[in-house]
């Protein structure tokens, strides 16, 4: 008996697992309708009945989620990504590069802690790496007592490594958690790992450095400064204005990371929150544009993130300069206060139903030549010249009676 009851053991808890690893939905997510949810784990590549279905579901989102909204963009066969500006070589942005990309669509918004917490509801056996390390880094300046917590990041002797830091904590404290959390701030304190794992969840995945320049510019190919165009505008982003980092003016309104929704849509296509606020991991490993002292050891190692953060300057002077191809290298288990992430998808469309359907064969066409436009034209002109003949000869025919009658 004692062998029979270890194998139903055992069956059960590999039923469990089943049910959590893949995706049984417990009613936290039930305002999602079972059908939509099958469908948003289906494979990327669609049948030409689910493209022409499916299709706002992704670009409208979920009705309850406000946040869930996707923009598309047409790919393109020459768009320029980076900067034409040798000054900023030493971030890795210079010279720009010719890259090519097919249809995608992104998410409209970061995503947010109310998204993040659902994705963790129904995963209840996922860890993000801030909880596996136990600790992640936390701006001075929003620490309670940085005297509590002396250990620095060694790149930046500003940031504190805080105990117990997360997504649903995000500065360490004890009276913060997933109850009193705003739910429309972007989730931080997510690693390269985490990212994929949620956009894996939700049907989608991380986008290249390339996509995201690309969307940020509400598909231009040309590269420009900041999402709506080369001049900058006040209140338009989250970033630090003042002396770093001793004082920020907070004319946007914002010392620390900001909703969402806090600003207006940055560029034609309604996309939040591009440039300013956090920076937003994507799927290309980082490597300078111009390679220099670089090797192909190096690949692999950093991933880029994109967009710059509220500790970030217009001019650079301090930290990144803001702006559209800004990038800076992070590890892919790093974790920090003001590094968050959105997703994409690629809008690949099975054509193969096209390649299937055979156009007709065009009948050969049996055409007398007395029913062309060139016969009757000829014909017209031969009737006339005919006609003409005709009254010439009855003409010179009675001018010869009226001769003879003279005689």
């Amino acid at each position: 008996m004692a062998p029979t009851t270890h194998i139903l053991g055992l069956a059960v808890l590999c039923l469990f697992c089943f049910m959590v690893c893949f995706g049984m939905r417990p009613s936290e997510w039930s305002n999602l309708p079972d059908s939509k949810i099958i469908w948003k784990a289906a494979k990327p590549l669609l049948t030409r009945e689910q493209h022409m279905e499916h299709e706002d579901e992704w670009t409208k989102g979920h009705p309850d989620d406000p946040y869930d909204g996707m923009a598309k963009f047409f790919g393109q066969d020459k768009i320029k990504i980076g900067i034409n500006d040798i000054d900023y070589k030493e971030h890795g942005e210079f010279p720009y590069r010719v890259v090519k990309l097919d249809d995608f669509m992104m998410d409209k918004y970061p995503v947010t802690v109310g998204q993040f917490r659902r994705f963790q509801q129904n995963k209840p056996l996922f860890r993000s790496t801030a909880e596996m390390h136990g600790f992640s880094h936390v701006f001075f300046r929003h620490v309670t007592n940085p005297i509590q917590y002396p250990e620095k990041d060694m790149k930046d002797v500003f940031w504190r490594k805080v105990p117990l830091t997360t997504w649903a904590m995000p500065w360490g404290r004890k009276d913060t958690d997933e109850d009193t959390l705003n739910e429309d701030l972007p989730a931080v304190h997510v690693s390269h790992d985490d990212a994929s794992n949620y956009c894996n969840w939700r049907g989608k995945r991380l986008p290249s450095e390339a996509e995201w320049e690309y969307a940020a510019r509400a598909g231009n190919p040309e590269p420009i400064i900041y999402p709506w165009g080369d001049h900058f505008k006040p209140k338009r982003m989250n970033h630090w204005q003042g002396y770093y980092p001793g004082e920020n003016l907070e004319h946007d309104g914002h010392g620390g990371v900001a909703p969402v929704d806090a600003f207006e849509a940055q560029n034609t296509k309604g996309m939040h929150d591009m440039v300013g606020n956090i920076w937003e991991w994507t799927a290309s490993f980082y490597i300078p544009y111009d390679r220099t002292n670089y090797t192909m050891a190096d690949v692999g190692k950093t991933f880029v993130t994109k967009g710059g953060s509220f500790i970030d300057t217009v001019e650079g002077n301090m930290n990144h300069p803001i702006r559209v191809a800004s990038r800076w290298p992070q590890g892919i288990s790093y974790t920090a206060e003001n590094v968050g992430f959105r997703c994409a998808r690629s809008w690949d469309v099975d054509v193969s139903w096209m390649k299937a359907i055979k156009p007709d064969k065009p009948k050969p066409q049996h055409i007398r030549f007395e029913d062309t436009w060139e016969f009757k034209k000829n014909e017209k002109l031969r009737l006339e010249k005919m006609e003409k003949l005709k009254n010439i000869g009855e003409r010179k025919k009675a001018h010869k009676i009226f001769r003879k009658d003279e005689l």
